[in-house]
């Protein structure tokens, strides 16, 4: 699984490989992973969890 932030206060994205540690202790409730774990506020940021994330560059 991969997780992808958008961080509106810096204008960045951070894609992460999630492990399967986190995916099973984490995986009904990836909030708390997220705003409690990793620290980020949720008023700041935006995330996806997928199997697939791709990147498109033109």
């Amino acid at each position: 699984m991969t997780l992808a932030i958008m961080n509106y206060e810096t204008a960045t994205i951070k894609i992460i490989a999630l492990s399967d540690e986190v995916v099973n202790k984490y995986g009904n409730d990836f909030d708390k992973y997220v705003y409690d774990v990793l620290g980020y506020k949720q008023s700041s940021v935006s995330y996806m969890v997928s199997e697939k994330i791709t990147l498109i560059r033109n």
